[in-house]
């Protein structure tokens, strides 16, 4: 899966994962075992057993979602530039090695390389 800004969860990983914890609090109220739990939400049960640890200690409000981690480093417009570039400098990696594509570019631009 491939993450915004290189991390963290995007809103509807986000706002899916807090369903879940919140489900999850539902029936820790029925008294399920974790378990249970993680079978029917197929999960793991380590991260069941976290979060009934915190249902216990703060009820499910402690189940919401925190929000990002941390702020974006770029702006969308920041961000949307540089996956431009990325994407240049892949395609120029195929290319780079054939000539006849190269040259048939430069053709059509009236370019031309000159000899150094």
């Amino acid at each position: 899966m491939r993450y915004p800004q290189g991390g963290g969860l995007t809103a509807e990983r986000q706002q899916f994962r807090e369903e879940l914890r919140l489900e999850a609090a539902e029936r820790f109220a029925q008294g399920e075992a974790s378990s249970v739990i993680a079978r029917a939400l197929r999960i793991n049960v380590r991260s069941v057993q976290r979060w009934r640890q915190k249902w216990e200690e703060g009820g499910p409000r402690a189940l919401r979602s925190q929000g990002p981690a941390s702020l974006p480093r770029l702006s969308q417009e920041q961000f949307a530039q540089l996956d431009l570039v990325q994407r240049i400098r892949r395609g120029l990696r195929h290319i780079q090695y054939r000539s006849e594509l190269i040259d048939g570019c430069l053709a059509e631009t009236g370019l031309a390389i000159r000899p150094t």
